[in-house]
């Protein structure tokens, strides 16, 4: 059975491989800090997926080539959520 520290190191691993693969930036404001990058769903429907967010969900983003995902900085990201609940409000 895999060690906790290698589980990380993998999940690291594959998170900058997505991470490169969706251009390695912020779709908004340019950031670069792995740290901060976030895997945003272009059209909202994050919520639709059931896949766990490890390492298999990174998986399927390097799969994808539909456009269905961006990258966005956690507050770029932020930012985008509270706006398109905003939006939801003002369209009830």
């Amino acid at each position: 059975m895999p060690t906790k520290q290698y589980q990380r190191q993998y999940k690291k691993k594959k998170k900058l491989a997505a991470v490169a693969h969706l251009g390695g930036k912020c779709v908004v404001c340019g950031e670069r800090d792995f740290r901060c990058l976030e895997v945003d769903h272009v059209e909202n429907d994050g919520y639709l997926e059931k896949v766990p967010r490890d390492s298999t969900y990174y998986n399927k983003i390097m799969k994808d080539d539909t456009g269905r995902y961006q990258l966005m900085c956690s507050n770029c990201n932020s930012i985008k959520r509270y706006e398109h609940r905003e939006e939801q409000q003002r369209n009830t």
